[in-house]
């Protein structure tokens, strides 16, 4: 299937303007850790330690949490893990426990615009590091956008990533192209999955010295509140929180007044009604093209993406999603959530087979 998508993909003309856009590069490494659900009280120790802890709140510390059902994702600092006693869950076996990662920043200098009204952006900038052949991950908010290379790629995808957005102000499409056609191969093997997650999800951001305040509020929604997925990113003095809708209006229904304080410490910066899909193959989320493989149909809407080690989380606007989707399925097919009342249906049905 991916090699009959890959042939009839026309490659987008990227018309939009990168120019007010510019990367930099996040001093230390950064250790990619994965906790199992199984190990509730360690991600639980983790979670606390670093909103919490000594190391909170300084401004060159980076901490990333993304909770879903199997687990906790973890980025921080790699100087961070062994005070924690992550060092058996760095990367995604555990020979891979030297494996460090650098964090890409890319910064938008304008002041009319935040990252996720440049449309493209994620398509263009993986698609340059798909052509060079650097596996990435992504972390990107309504206002920040944060690329992670691997340590030993680091200088070739910061030049990379240089070169497009300060060497032309409108991305090359031929690189578009070109990361398609290196890695046809690679992406025919890795069998992406696509499913929408059925709850629709609302983000914001505020300063870090309000975390204490939020305490009731974070606790609750990453480590109690059972969702398919939330995250937070914390770095420079900012965290970016994303989190289901339902989430949200059950703190509100049994704790008001520490929901009111989540959202006014959030305050104009919220925004709602965003839908979640998840993106997974079995080598995994860094395989090299995947998330521009993605992102290329995609490229006319406004887009955000958190990667874990296993999966991409693409965030797309609600009243956008069935127009993605439809950009989406010559090259995908996307698994769309079971209604309740039918997966009720279907096990009443299987009962009186029974």
């Amino acid at each position: 299937r991916w090699s009959v998508a890959m042939k009839k993909r026309k490659h987008p003309e990227f018309k939009q303007d990168y120019s007010t856009l510019a990367v930099f590069t996040y001093y230390s490494n950064v250790a990619a850790c994965f906790v199992p659900s199984t190990e509730r009280q360690l991600s639980t120790h983790t979670i606390v330690t670093c909103l919490f802890g000594k190391r909170a709140h300084t401004e060159s510390a980076m901490f990333s949490c993304s909770v879903t059902p199997e687990g906790v994702f973890f980025l921080l600092d790699r100087t961070a893990v062994e005070a924690l006693d992550l060092e058996p869950y760095i990367g995604r076996h555990v020979e891979s426990a030297n494996d460090l990662w650098r964090c890409l920043y890319i910064h938008e200098s304008s002041e009319t615009r935040n990252g996720s009204e440049v449309f493209g952006t994620l398509a263009a900038l993986t698609a340059q590091l798909a052509a060079a052949q650097v596996p990435v991950l992504n972390m990107t908010s309504l206002e920040r956008n944060f690329m992670l290379v691997r340590a030993h790629h680091a200088d070739a995808a910061l030049k990379q990533l240089q070169e497009t957005l300060e060497g032309r102000a409108h991305a090359d499409s031929s690189a578009m192209g070109l990361a398609c056609d290196l890695n046809k191969n690679i992406l025919t093997a890795a069998s992406p999955r696509l499913e929408l997650l059925p709850e629709s999800v609302a983000m914001g951001s505020f300063p870090s010295d309000k975390i204490p305040q939020c305490a009731h509020a974070l606790i609750s929604i990453l480590l109690y509140s059972g969702s398919a997925f939330c995250h937070l990113f914390e770095l420079g003095g900012e965290v970016s929180l994303i989190m289901d809708e339902s989430s949200l209006a059950a703190l509100s229904s049994t704790h008001l007044s520490s929901a009111n304080v989540l959202l006014s410490a959030i305050g104009d910066s919220i925004v709602r009604n965003w839908r979640v899909l998840s993106i997974g193959c079995p080598a995994g989320s860094e395989t090299v093209g995947i998330l521009s493989a993605i992102c290329l149909p995609l490229a006319s809407l406004p887009i955000m993406n958190v990667s874990t080690l296993e999966r991409n989380f693409l965030l797309i606007k609600a009243a956008q999603l069935e127009q993605a989707i439809e950009l989406l399925a010559p090259h995908f097919e996307v698994a769309r959530p079971v209604p309740a009342y039918a997966a009720s249906s279907r096990h009443e049905q299987q009962s009186s087979c029974v």
